[in-house]
């Protein structure tokens, strides 16, 4: 194609939705939820016919993964996206194909040889690596669940986990995402607060909650939930 292509994560995603928003606007089918396991192949080609996706499949890999992009054996500039078959959740698995489509889009050309992500790693990654990963999931979060979307199916309704259940499921995307997604843009003093075995795991505050302070130093220190 000759004309420039996008070089940001949310670029990305908005040229690709406008793409789908043509093929809905001409037959008629909705697009959401995106489906990635079925554009991503079709994208790839149109945009990169000398380096497409020629898969996207199940694999088994260790539990520390979600999902990973990598090149294709023997095939010269042919990649592939594998999530962990271990995985159940369908809105995860949507999500981790999304974001490994955006490694592809954003930083091939960094990662010859491909890529695996694990959420339970990143205490491990480097300070380039998350920006690696923050822009992969930030691609995710925008093709998958654009804000004006987003708050169409909150309008009106009570904030709870039921509703967020409900907006994961609208959007074929983990409750976890859709509380990310929520979070980044709440104007609420909000945070979300994630537990294993009764202590913080991780814990992400809206901007307006950690300009007043409400946040958790939960990378500095131990901490474990109140008993009530």
């Amino acid at each position: 194609m000759t004309a420039t292509l996008p070089t940001t994560p949310a670029a990305w995603a908005i040229r690709l939705s406008k793409i789908l928003q043509h093929f809905q606007d001409t037959t008629g089918e909705s697009m959401y939820p995106i489906k990635v396991q079925e554009i991503a192949c079709e994208v790839s080609k149109q945009f990169f016919p000398s380096e497409p996706i020629t898969y996207v499949s199940a694999g088994s890999m260790s539990s520390d993964f979600d999902g990973m992009m990598i090149p294709v054996p023997q095939k010269k500039g042919q990649w592939g996206i594998v999530y962990n078959d271990a995985v159940r959740s369908r809105g995860r698995i949507n999500f981790t194909l999304a974001h490994e489509f955006g490694h592809y889009l954003l930083h091939r050309a960094a990662l010859a040889n491909g890529i695996q992500y694990g959420r339970d790693e990143m205490m491990s990654w480097d300070a380039a690596q998350k920006k690696l990963e923050a822009e992969a999931n930030e691609f995710a979060s925008y093709l998958l669940m654009p804000r004006n979307l987003f708050e169409d199916q909150m309008k009106g309704e009570t904030l709870n986990l039921h509703l967020m259940q409900h907006v994961a499921d609208h959007f074929d995307v983990s409750i976890t995402a859709a509380l990310l997604k929520w979070i980044s843009f709440t104007s609420k003093r909000a945070m979300i607060v994630v537990t294993r075995d009764g202590f913080v795991k991780w814990a992400k505050p809206s901007d307006a909650a950690f300009k007043s302070g409400l946040f958790l130093a939960y990378k500095k220190n131990t901490i474990e939930l109140p008993a009530q």
